[in-house]
């Protein structure tokens, strides 16, 4: 089973296909891989889920078996196995009889795993397998908007928790935590609309042409269900169906003061990450006056 990824919209898997599959190594070096033994599980997890992160991959549990409770090794190894795979690891399986030639999903098929098992002699957790090579590219964007990894921070956290104990209603702390993070984003030199599209788990790559901005969708962001996608693609297109690039006659410079359009962006977005059909108007409203 091989995937085809078409530009802008989801990963599509496809059967029966020949097609030589290309595969991508993480680049991280030694000192920040993983060691072959492990004496306790702890370690494993100290190492583990920083080597994901210097390595832009995503492993998820796909079978494990703890040791009992009673065993002597329990304290210190936990687990008697564990297999990790690529979280785009398994593909859909059609519940019905029916012919599904094509499946929009965000699983691939990747061949990545990573499997753990116990020494018993030895008391420890060895890596008897490590396959890192993945059949999707390994980058910050993909890693980063993944919803396994997208997490609020401490200090996000603890601001959420402040404000629903203090009876604020979770729309309102939506919008307020949004705003706070547009503030911060276009202060860091983003533009509003690049804020507005990652803000809402859209990896964006912005093209320039000389009198326009160009919106190309990233097949990597496919978790997002294709209705939600859909809603999306029909709400900045002038087509009566869904656009692979969208195109605004809106330039960088047009927006000289992207910090102006900060609350206007943040109302827009919390109604997108809402799962709602966002008001357009609040969009024009961002774009400058034509004489």
């Amino acid at each position: 089973m091989t995937s085809k990824r078409l530009p802008g919209y989801l990963v599509i898997q496809q059967t029966g296909s020949q097609e030589a599959e290309q595969l991508y190594q993480p680049k991280i070096s030694g000192a920040k891989g993983l060691k072959n033994q492990y004496a306790l599980y702890a370690d494993w997890e100290t190492d583990f889920l920083p080597y994901q992160k210097e390595s832009f991959q995503t492993f998820v549990v796909d079978e494990s078996q703890r040791l009992s409770k009673d065993h002597k090794l329990f304290g210190t190894l936990q687990y008697k196995k564990i297999v990790y795979h690529c979280v785009h690891h398994a593909g859909y399986k059609a519940k019905g009889t029916g012919e599904r030639i094509f499946t929009h999903t965000g699983r691939s098929g990747c061949p990545a795993e990573i499997r753990l098992n116990v020494r018993l002699k030895a008391g420890e957790l060895e890596v008897t397998v490590k396959n890192v090579s993945h059949n999707q590219e390994l980058t910050d964007k993909s890693f980063k908007y993944l919803p396994e990894n997208r997490r609020l921070s401490e200090t996000e956290a603890a601001r959420v928790i402040s404000l629903q104990k203090s009876g604020v209603p979770t729309k309102a702390i939506q919008l307020q935590m949004t705003k706070a993070h547009v503030r911060s984003q276009t202060a860091s030199g983003l533009t509003c609309v690049q804020v507005l599209f990652a803000s809402a788990h859209f990896i964006l790559a912005v093209e320039h042409a000389a009198s326009e901005e160009v919106f190309v969708y990233n097949s990597l962001d496919s978790e997002l269900s294709p209705h939600f996608r859909y809603q999306l693609f029909m709400l900045f297109s002038t087509e009566t169906k869904p656009a692979v690039h969208v195109t605004f006659p809106v330039v960088q410079k047009q927006l000289p003061n992207t910090n102006q359009c900060g609350p206007m962006v943040a109302a827009y977005m919390a109604e997108i990450v809402d799962g709602g059909r966002p008001d357009k108007t609040l969009f024009d409203k961002a774009q400058p006056q034509q004489d």
